[in-house]
């Protein structure tokens, strides 16, 4: 049935031609073939394309409703026929899932989710893909389906479990360092902030270094006001600028060890990480005033003096640095 490209077609070149209510009167009729061919059961490849780009035409008109019901039969095309679009976005699920969601989909975008899991539990290898399982857990977490995000990353987090055992073995100690950070942040997106205090220590203790990706890493957003995350963070960021003591590098990482402290609401602590950076030189009194992470410090007359005390070190340094 060549019906649903042709009306497919007639829809694309409406809406170039700014004739919208055209356009989706069209697309209906679209619709409506898609949906006759497969209550036959004559559904294959081709036809889950035009329903991809049906739901496209949809969405780029504004018509929410009419995409949300074309991703539905674009699903219902897909599981049919066994296998995705090799156009568009929407190549994996993920994709499609995201593509749905954007437009209001969500059953859409759960169905989609819980076929490309499907699809990772069936991968044969020894190495399970890991990032692809990561990314499916953010889907989820988008979706507003946290449950099952936290489930998605609970394996991921027993896969990686393994990963870093078989890294004590043979692995350099960097890349040991780096198998256990990615631990921790998998161990905190699912809800297991014991065993993210633990992996991330031990991280450190391996020589984990990259402490601006740390205070930035959206994984750990659920240990934040954690007063141990900030404890084992302000910790390491300050053991590490003790060794680069009166190098370049040591004042940001007290002031990193700061922000750690300051987000987990440990006043003293974080003005006394604070002091020392600003002692090391830090002279950035701009970033202080408007950081986010600061503003219960900002109430305390301590941190007045060390704003005035940056603001004039900056103004004795050299123009140009």
């Amino acid at each position: 049935d060549v019906r649903c490209a042709h009306w497919h077609t007639l829809a694309h070149a409406l809406q170039r031609l700014d004739r919208d209510e055209e356009a989706l009167a069209v697309s209906q009729r679209t619709a409506d073939c898609l949906a006759e061919q497969l209550d036959r059961g004559d559904v294959d490849a081709n036809l889950a394309l035009v329903a991809y780009w049906l739901g496209e035409i949809r969405a780029r008109l504004d018509d929410r409703s009419g995409a949300q019901e074309a991703w539905r039969l674009l699903l219902g095309c897909l599981e049919r026929v066994g296998q995705l679009p090799q156009q568009g976005e929407a190549y994996t699920w993920q994709g499609l899932a995201k593509l749905a969601l954007r437009d209001g989909a969500r059953d859409v975008a759960r169905r989609a989710l819980q076929l490309e899991e499907e699809r990772l539990g069936r991968v044969e290898s020894t190495r399970a893909p890991l990032e692809q399982w990561y990314e499916l857990g953010w889907r989820y977490e988008e979706a507003g389906l946290a449950e099952d995000a936290r489930r998605v990353w609970g394996k991921l987090a027993a896969a990686q479990r393994r990963v870093v055992q078989a890294q004590q073995r043979s692995a350099s100690p960097r890349t040991r360092a780096v198998g256990l950070y990615n631990l921790a942040c998998y161990e905190a997106l699912a809800g297991e902030r014991d065993g993210a205090l633990q992996a991330l220590s031990q991280a450190f203790e391996a020589g984990f270094a990259n402490h601006q990706l740390l205070d930035e890493d959206r994984d750990f957003r659920s240990l934040r006001n954690d007063p141990r995350f900030a404890q084992v963070t302000a910790a390491a960021l300050l053991e590490r600028a003790r060794t680069l003591a009166g190098q370049p590098g040591e004042a940001e990482l007290r002031y990193l060890a700061c922000r750690a402290l300051a987000r987990a609401g440990l006043v003293e602590q974080a003005l006394d990480a604070l002091e020392g950076a600003v002692e090391a030189g830090f002279s950035q009194a701009g970033r202080m005033e408007h950081d986010a992470a600061l503003t219960l410090l900002r109430k305390e007359d301590r941190f007045e003096d060390l704003l005035e005390r940056a603001r004039a070190a900056a103004e004795k340094a050299p123009a140009g640095r």
